[in-house]
């Protein structure tokens, strides 16, 4: 019947598994319709992460590879309010595949290219890989522990995304072409770790990023062509000002004056460091 969920599910030890693991795989889709906003939520504590555009025909397809004998598969979607929850339930203290040697989760979610998604994700240890591409994002809002984070945006979201947030915790934060998130409000922030920030994209005016770091590296890479200011707070943090100008508490390049695109990064860092970089493009 057309709009309704499908399930398909099938069962089997995984070749090379530990006894102890009854590895399954759930795959859930719906066809597209219409909503204002689909929104989706993701909790997904262990494991490998891919998000991708579905295309125009799909609304949404989520496939789920779980070990039983730990987890359990979390896939709902309320129609009155469009909105699609899924991940997993259970022990979140399995280490990722290297670690332990074992086999390690998985899931895939693909989501509507047809109209804007709302999307949140709670993320424990994960391996997470998220092209965005294609996809209208009206809002991002990334929660992560321990990570490893890359995030993509190869052509322009054609929505504005009203907020984009990263917290990660232990964690490696990559995103690239977020000039392209057509986003209101940035934030990406970062205890342990590093964080490299691709600014390339098509814009207009003025883009505001706040980017906090405690311990860890943040990497921002701005076109030359791009009008640049800095401000910078600092516990024992670092900040190499080469190519900018002081401005009592603030920092600008020589293209801050008459650049189309401008770039203003509010940044605090805790023994921490800031560096921006110019790139071509």
């Amino acid at each position: 019947m057309r709009g309704a969920m499908v399930l398909a599910i099938a069962i089997g030890a995984s070749a090379g598994a530990a006894p102890a693991q009854s590895w399954r795989t759930v795959e859930a889709f719906r066809p597209a319709r219409s909503l204002d906003t689909l929104r989706v939520r993701v909790d997904y504590t262990v494991g490998a992460l891919r998000v991708q555009a579905a295309g125009d025909s799909l609304l949404y397809r989520a496939q789920l590879r779980y070990d039983a004998e730990r987890f359990e598969p979390v896939r709902a979607f309320d129609a009155a309010s469009g909105t699609l929850n899924v991940g997993v339930r259970g022990d979140d203290r399995i280490p990722l595949r290297g670690s332990s040697g074992k086999e390690q989760g998985t899931l895939t979610l693909a989501l509507a290219s047809a109209q804007p998604v709302d999307l949140e994700l709670d993320l424990g240890a994960t391996d997470s890989d998220l092209d965005l591409s294609g996809i209208p994002v009206s809002r991002l809002v990334i929660g992560s522990g321990v990570s490893e984070l890359s995030l993509r945006f190869a052509t322009e979201n054609p929505v504005v995304m009203r907020e984009l947030t990263i917290d990660a915790g232990v964690a490696s934060v990559t995103v690239d072409h977020l000039g392209n998130a057509n986003a209101e409000r940035m934030r990406v922030s970062g205890t342990v770790g590093r964080i490299e920030l691709d600014m390339r994209g098509a814009w207009t005016g003025t883009r505001e990023i706040e980017v906090v770091v405690t311990f860890g590296v943040a990497t921002v890479r701005v076109p030359r062509s791009v009008g640049v200011r800095v401000t910078h707070s600092r516990v024992l943090g670092t900040f190499d000002a080469a190519g900018f100008t002081q401005r009592g508490d603030e920092y600008v390049n020589a293209a801050w004056e008459t650049a189309e695109q401008k770039l203003y990064i509010d940044a605090r860092t805790t023994f921490g460091s800031l560096d921006v970089q110019w790139i071509e493009g």
